[in-house]
């Protein structure tokens, strides 16, 4: 009985501190502005939570997801087991739009093309968004994203 209870307390200790440490990994949204809207996203700024990305998700939970590295390069996108079709949008360090794909189609399967458009290769993110918001937004490469913009305007 003593084993069975030290084993249990061993594997919820395990459980509460995988579950922290997620929590600790995801960062809470922040709003971005970019073209005319301003989207409330999520970031995924660690080498799981970009791998992870989008895959699998049937909605968006917010307006999409902000994909960030720490040093600038050519950071190409697939569309492994994505569900949905995405825009996308390459970002430089000077947090300017340098690369815009519309209706990227979703991959089920092994063999998914890979996309990196001229102009991403000194991007820093890349914005992820639901199919035809970056036109909606009129989003094109030159436009400046705004990070933290404050969710007063938030648009549909």
């Amino acid at each position: 009985m003593t084993r069975r209870l030290l084993a249990a307390a061993l594997v919820l200790a395990g459980v509460t501190h995988l579950a922290m440490s997620l929590a600790e990994e995801a960062p809470e949204p922040t709003v971005i502005r970019i073209g005319t809207c301003r989207l409330q996203v999520e970031i995924a700024n660690t080498p799981t939570r970009r791998s992870a990305g989008l895959s699998d998700r049937v909605t968006l939970r917010d307006d999409g997801l902000l994909l960030q590295w720490d040093r600038p390069g050519l950071h190409a996108i697939w569309m492994r087991d994505m569900r949905i079709p995405l825009d996308l949008a390459w970002i430089d360090e000077a947090n300017v739009v340098r690369a815009v794909l519309a209706d990227v189609p979703p991959c089920i399967g092994e063999s998914c093309p890979i996309y990196a458009p001229p102009g991403a290769a000194a991007s820093v993110a890349v914005l992820e968004t639901s199919a035809g918001r970056l036109a909606a937004c009129g989003v094109r490469a030159g436009d400046r994203v705004v990070l933290d913009a404050p969710d007063t305007e938030r648009q549909p």
